[in-house]
């Protein structure tokens, strides 16, 4: 559990000009950020072979966003707000196996995210999967890494 209280600046009823087209105010009724966060990890590690799964749910009461508002004129408002929630799921696996012919690592993670935020006006969610490869190549003092990450959203 982790409480974050606004500061100062989000507080503030006072507006300011950040640019010529951006107007920033705070909010004096903003409540306290309330975090939740719960992680179960799974290790797997020998000799050669390393990995882990993991799940995490993460719950956020009363979070605090920027609300951006067109004023008209090309002229736009940012206000502090608390939303009803914000909830994020993620579990993920990861598989590698390190030493191969003594020169070389790769490693492989497969993950699922679950992005859900509610306020009074609006409910957004978001579901990606996601895998990424990386691999290693090393002599000595020097390693030469690639990673790629492909991303899908749903």
């Amino acid at each position: 559990y982790r409480p974050i209280l606004p500061t100062l600046s989000q507080l503030s009823s006072a507006s300011q000009r950040y640019d010529s087209y951006l107007i920033m105010t705070g909010n004096p009724e903003l409540k306290t950020e309330q975090r939740l966060l719960n992680q179960l990890r799974l290790n797997l590690r020998d000799k050669h072979w390393i990995g882990y799964l993991t799940f995490s749910y993460n719950r956020i009461s009363n979070p605090i966003f920027n609300d951006v508002s067109y004023l008209g004129n090309s002229l736009f408002i940012s206000e502090y707000m608390n939303y009803d929630r914000s909830n994020h799921i993620n579990t993920e696996m990861r598989l590698g196996y390190n030493g191969i012919l003594n020169h070389f690592n790769i490693r492989g993670t497969l993950g699922y995210n679950h992005y859900n935020t509610k306020s009074d006006h609006f409910s957004h969610h978001l579901n990606n999967v996601y895998w990424s490869l990386l691999g290693e190549i090393y002599f000595g003092k020097w390693e030469l890494s690639a990673y790629y990450l492909k991303l899908r959203n749903n």
